[in-house]
C-alpha cells in the first residue's frame, strides 16, 4: 500500500508543493478531496485488516457454537418427546363415562358415605350400575368391586360421553320434571334448570320411566 508521500508525489509532483497549476484553491481542494477521500494510512489499513481477522474468527466461533446449540436442542427435543411418550404409556387411559355416572359422582362429591349408601341401594338394572359392572377396575375384587371402580373414577378422573339429554315437560301442567338424588324423589317445577336437582335425562333413562304424559325437549349444547 502506498504511503501519503508517494501518493502526493505521483499526483502532484512532490509532497510539499504542486507541479500542477490550478486556477483557484477550490480546484486544488476538489482534486485533493476526490483523490484522498477514501485514503487510509498504512497503519490504519493494518489495523482494519487485523480487526477484520479478529471479527471473522469471532463469527466463525459463534457459528460453531450456534451449530452445536442447534444439535443439542434437537437431541433435547427428541429426549423430551421420548420421556413424554413413556409417561403417557405409564399413565392409565382416562375412561369415558355416561352422563348418568358423571351426574352420580358430581351429586355425591362432598359426601362419599352417602354415595356408598345410595350405590348399594341402587338397582342392578340401573344405567349407572350396569356401566360400572361392565367396566370393573382390574384391581377390584369381592363385594366392593363396583365401588372400587367408582372411587378410581373420582381419584384419576374421567371424561363424559356426549349423549343427548332431554328436559321432560308435563303436557298438562307445563311444569318440568326433576329428581332429588338424596331422597330418590321425583317432583315438578316451573324452572328447567337447577344446581341442586337432576333436571335432564338420557333417552335410556326416559325409556325406563313412565313418561307418557311428558314432552321431551332436547338440551341444546
Amino acid at each position: 500500500m502506498k504511503n501519503f508521500e508517494e501518493e502526493m508525489r505521483e499526483l502532484f509532483g512532490g509532497p510539499l508543493g504542486f507541479s500542477i497549476k490550478f486556477e483557484n484553491g477550490y480546484e486544488a481542494y476538489s482534486l485533493l478531496f476526490k483523490h484522498f477521500k477514501d485514503w487510509v494510512s498504512p497503519e490504519d489499513h493494518q489495523n482494519i485488516v487485523a480487526s477484520k481477522k479478529v471479527l471473522e474468527k469471532s463469527n466463525l466461533r459463534m457459528s460453531e457454537e450456534n451449530a452445536k446449540f442447534v444439535v443439542e436442542n434437537i437431541e433435547l427435543t427428541k429426549e423430551i418427546a421420548e420421556l413424554k411418550s413413556q409417561l403417557e404409556k405409564q399413565q392409565p387411559e382416562i375412561p369415558e363415562v355416561p352422563q348418568s355416572v358423571a351426574d352420580f359422582i358430581v351429586g355425591h362429591k362432598f359426601n362419599h358415605y352417602k354415595m356408598v349408601e345410595d350405590f348399594e341401594k341402587m338397582s342392578n338394572d340401573s344405567e349407572i350400575k350396569r356401566w360400572i359392572f361392565d367396566n370393573i377396575s382390574t384391581n377390584a375384587h369381592g363385594t366392593d368391586r363396583g365401588l372400587k371402580t367408582l372411587f378410581e373414577l373420582i381419584n384419576h378422573g374421567y371424561t363424559v360421553a356426549k349423549e343427548k339429554r332431554f328436559y321432560l315437560k308435563n303436557k298438562l301442567t307445563e311444569l318440568y320434571l326433576r329428581f332429588d338424588s338424596d331422597d330418590l324423589f321425583y317432583f315438578e317445577s316451573a324452572d328447567k334448570e337447577s344446581s341442586l336437582y337432576k333436571t335432564t335425562f338420557t333417552q335410556q333413562e326416559i325409556d325406563s320411566m313412565d313418561t307418557g304424559g311428558y314432552e321431551q325437549i332436547e338440551v341444546e349444547e
